[in-house]
């Protein structure tokens, strides 16, 4: 999958993170979080550029939204707020190195 792409689908996964109230869907959510941050991490416009402490901070937030993860007693929006700002951060350095075509 390209960086873009990943980054996008990561985006919607914190949006679905912050609502999701049904276990089953939780647990959906957190595969395929961890699934993505997976592929990313291997990308090589992501290593490249030094982005895998905001992903593994962002895959912290999203998957603490979904009790996965500790929450550090800070509430779901604050996960998502952190999440969307270290997924804009991402995209900004993409857009940036040019990868928005790999």
């Amino acid at each position: 999958m390209k960086p873009m792409l990943a980054i996008s689908k990561l985006e919607q996964l914190a949006w679905l993170a912050a609502t999701a109230e049904v276990d089953i869907d939780k647990a959906a959510l957190y595969g395929a979080t961890i699934s993505l941050v997976s592929e990313l991490n291997g990308a090589e416009d992501m290593i490249a550029l030094g982005m895998g402490e905001p992903l593994e901070r962002a895959r912290w937030s999203i998957c603490s939204m979904l009790g996965y993860e500790d929450p550090n007693e800070h509430d779901k929006d604050t996960h998502l707020v952190w999440a969307l700002g270290l997924i804009a951060i991402m995209r900004r350095n993409l857009n940036g190195h040019g990868a928005l075509d790999r």
